[in-house]
């Protein structure tokens, strides 16, 4: 049951894997096993987030987390368990409580090298980042992509890449040489390590590469590709490519239409209790507004 509720976890099957979870959760139950239940909660906790259920994501993130430590569980049970709250918690924006699990996270996994050890690294840079704190999280994510061979998880491999040239894409100015070359590496081994969640996440971070190297047209194309397949990306990554088609829609001078489509993606994701990415989109149309003011009407 466990490796079928992975298994559609890595197909993006939220929906199948989330039941699978439940079925796990209460058998634990059953069985008296506090480690098969962190476990499963900690696992369902990040499929609530990435459906875009936030609230509930960090409530059964916590449970599992209580759950770990009242039961003294072995260390890479509660590792597991705190990338689950590390996530849930900085996907809410309660980024203290986020910072401090962080840095309890990055103690257990000291001295490992394994999937473990790069996901914790990568989920730390995620925080570092809305932290404020983009060389912390560069060095993070760097440290993950050096040092995990991918051997053990090829699909992990390149993901870490493609995250890495999303944050090359978030400083300030973009780096887009460093995220081209991050594509570049990944699409040379797509044959190899691809799939359809990742082909559609290297979509989106071409598109995104495109538009911020000033190439719209490929940007718009790119963004009709990923239209035209199943949807597989989470919730907040969803979220951020309808930002993409609202800012192309600024370039091309449909500014009112642009503005009603960010305000309309702040408010849901508000609504769901992702209050990081709501805040980056508020924050995205006050820039836009402000650059592209509206003309006054003559009397």
């Amino acid at each position: 049951m466990w490796q079928v509720a992975d298994w559609r976890r890595q197909r993006k099957e939220y929906a199948e894997q989330r039941a699978y979870l439940d079925e796990l959760t209460t058998l634990s139950d059953q069985l008296g096993l506090p480690e098969l239940r962190a476990r499963a909660l900690a696992e369902l906790a990040r499929c609530l987030r990435s459906t875009g259920e936030v609230p509930a994501a960090v409530d059964t993130a916590l449970t599992a987390h209580k759950l770990a430590k009242d039961n003294a569980l072995a260390p890479y049970v509660m590792a597991n368990v705190l990338l689950a709250v590390v996530s849930a918690l900085a996907e809410a924006d309660r980024l203290p409580e986020a910072g401090r699990h962080t840095d309890e996270l990055l103690s257990l996994v000291e001295g490992r090298s394994d999937p473990l050890w790069a996901e914790a690294l990568w989920t730390a840079a995620n925080v570092r980042l809305r932290q404020g704190e983009p060389a912390v999280a560069a060095e993070l994510l760097g440290e993950a992509v050096r040092g995990f061979d991918g051997r053990d998880n090829a699909t992990l491999w390149t993901r870490l890449r493609i995250s890495a040239a999303r944050l090359n894409l978030q400083t300030t100015p973009p780096d887009t040489e460093a995220a081209h070359r991050r594509v570049e590496e990944v699409q040379a081994c797509f044959p190899l390590t691809g799939t359809p969640a990742i082909e559609q996440e290297l979509l989106f971070l071409r598109a995104h590469l495109a538009m911020d190297t000033g190439h719209p047209a490929e940007a718009r194309a790119l963004l009709d590709e990923l239209d035209r397949l199943d949807p597989l990306l989470p919730y907040q990554d969803r979220i951020q490519v309808d930002v993409l088609r609202n800012r192309l829609l600024l370039l091309e001078g449909a500014r009112d239409e642009a503005v009603a489509g960010l305000r309309g993606l702040a408010e849901q994701a508000q609504d769901n209790g992702n209050m990081a990415l709501a805040a980056e989109i508020w924050r995205l149309l006050a820039e836009s507004l402000a650059q592209d003011p509206p003309r006054p009407t003559r009397a």
